[in-house]
């Protein structure tokens, strides 16, 4: 678009230097300080003329060279759009055991973060978590043994799917592969942004972010901080639980490079 603009700016300046020479060249005749020589008119008019020909000739090699990117552009785009199908299909079919926490739905890779949030919630409303978050803020600690066996353990089991992040993970090594792919590719600026933005939203990116952000600001407040009940140290030698944000594990990781590829 740059390059049409300063053609078309080119084109302008040669209509008004031709005008003015038109205009000053009357305004000589009629004062009898013009003859009018046919040889001196094609001295003038030649290189204006070819040099107006070459603009045209540029501006036409520049609608063509557009014209075929654009239908380059169109020749590739449906790979793309057939990848990220794959992708979302591939995540919708990854069904992450909800071990009864879910009654009814299936969790996958699409919805997590939607039922992440609702498990976090019931935990909350939990009488027996509500005890022990208590005893943690008044410094009472208790080990995995203690943890496994209240009945809120199955919620804490739920998520430690995702604190854990390895099906996240996975999908986020393929969602990234993509992007690089498209990014780099030939694809106009435009078309890459516009396929970017399908894949933010037919793989649920937006809703991973809102997630990750609300407990960043949250947690610890109106959002609870999470007893790490599953981290191999404190199963093995039953050592006091740590209580951490859940944005303090593996399932942010993805959240810095999908902030800056998909804003």
């Amino acid at each position: 678009m740059k390059i049409k603009r300063v053609i078309v700016t080119l084109l302008l300046i040669v209509i008004v230097l031709i005008s003015i020479d038109i205009i000053s060249g009357i305004w000589f005749w009629n004062k009898y300080n013009l003859i009018f020589s046919s040889e001196n008119f094609n001295n003038i008019t030649t290189p204006i003329l070819t040099f107006v020909a070459i603009v045209i000739y540029g501006l036409a090699l520049f609608t063509s060279i557009n014209q075929n990117r654009i239908i380059y552009d169109q020749s590739i785009q449906p790979h793309y759009l057939e990848e990220i199908k794959k992708l979302k299909k591939k995540a919708k079919k990854q069904n992450l055991d909800n071990l009864g926490v879910i009654k009814g739905e299936k969790v996958n890779l699409l919805n997590f973060t939607t039922h992440l949030f609702s498990t976090i919630t019931n935990l909350t409303k939990n009488v027996e978590f509500l005890q022990d978050y208590n005893d943690y803020e008044n410094g009472i600690e208790h080990g995995f043994l203690y943890f496994k066996e209240r009945e809120y353990f199955k919620l804490l089991m739920f998520i430690y799917e995702f604190t854990i992040g390895f099906d996240i993970k996975f999908n986020f090594i393929d969602i990234k592969k993509l992007v690089q792919e498209i990014n780099s590719s030939k694809l106009l600026e435009n078309n890459k942004q516009i396929l970017r933005k399908k894949i933010k939203k037919e793989l649920c990116i937006e809703e991973y972010l809102a997630f990750i952000e609300f407990f960043d600001k949250n947690s610890g407040h109106i959002a609870p901080l999470l007893p790490m009940v599953f981290e191999r140290f404190n199963i093995e030698n039953d050592k006091k639980i740590i209580y951490k944000p859940i944005t303090d594990t593996s399932l942010r990781e993805p959240y810095d490079w999908y902030k800056k590829n998909f804003n």
